[in-house]
């Protein structure tokens, strides 16, 4: 059986924003790429050399290690290791990052929560972060039926080690499968998850080029969502998955706009 590794990351935050929270941001997102094994040592050597050409050993030794990675945000304000580069610069790279991600080809997998709708519509709405991992978990996990695959996950270890909640529910995850039910939207529908190896992996993001690409892809749906900025999601929407079998598209999922509920 063929296999492929379903990489994590998000974008906003999962505070309740205005007038039910602190937050600044309303829309929080989360989305998976999938690699096949080849694309994977493909990203990592090229990965490699972008770090290389655009912040080589001298300057990222200067920083700690878990500063040594492809970030979105680090490389558009200019931080840390990307400090020494002008702006020019620094947009060439994110150019390079996602040209390199359109020809890795993967599969992209993502749900948008508009967090001011979740709390407006239910009386306890679930934490914008806990709805996203079970929904976008569970669309691997179908993906992986769909195709005849085996599959692992990849998620940020920090991101895991500082959530307690999080924690919680990957130890759920391991025992039980990604369960969610709705009467309007995945009706009674239990996932135990059959075709993914270990339910979870968890991997610092420095150590893992799939979480680096996954950063990108989730920075360009969250600029799309909140600040309507869309160039970068239109270079990768065509990574979405189109099922010949059904003749649809599997699209980002909009929560808790329950009309555009596509699995």
């Amino acid at each position: 059986m063929d296999s492929c590794t379903f990489y994590l990351d998000a974008s906003g935050d999962q505070g309740w924003h205005s007038p039910y929270g602190n937050s600044k941001t309303q829309w929080y997102v989360l989305l998976g790429i999938t690699l096949t094994p080849d694309a994977d040592l493909r990203a990592k050597e090229e990965i490699s050399k972008l770090m290389d050409q655009y912040s080589p050993i001298k300057i990222r030794s200067q920083f700690e290690a878990k500063y040594h990675e492809l970030h979105y945000n680090a490389i558009y304000c200019g931080q840390n290791i990307y400090s020494h580069l002008d702006f020019d610069k620094r947009v060439e790279l994110i150019d390079k990052v996602f040209k390199l991600i359109c020809e890795l080809n993967p599969i992209i997998m993502s749900i948008s929560i508009n967090k001011n709708q979740l709390y407006k519509l239910y009386t306890t709405p679930d934490n914008p972060k806990l709805l996203s991992i079970r929904s976008v978990i569970s669309k691997f996990s179908m993906y992986l039926k769909r195709k005849k695959l085996a599959g692992s996950i990849v998620y940020d270890s920090e991101e895991y080690h500082k959530d307690i909640q999080l924690r919680a529910l990957m130890h759920r995850f391991r025992s039980s499968g990604a369960e969610r039910r709705g009467m309007e939207h995945q009706p009674f529908f239990t996932d135990k998850l059959e075709n993914v190896l270990n339910t979870i992996n968890l991997c610092p993001s420095e150590m893992s080029s799939g979480i680096q690409l996954a950063d990108f892809c989730a920075k360009a749906l969250w600029l799309h969502r909140e600040k309507n900025i869309s160039a970068r999601f239109n270079q990768i929407e065509q990574l979405y998955e189109y099922d010949s079998a059904s003749g649809r598209k599997f699209i980002d999922t909009i929560f808790p706009n329950t009309s555009k509920w596509i699995l």
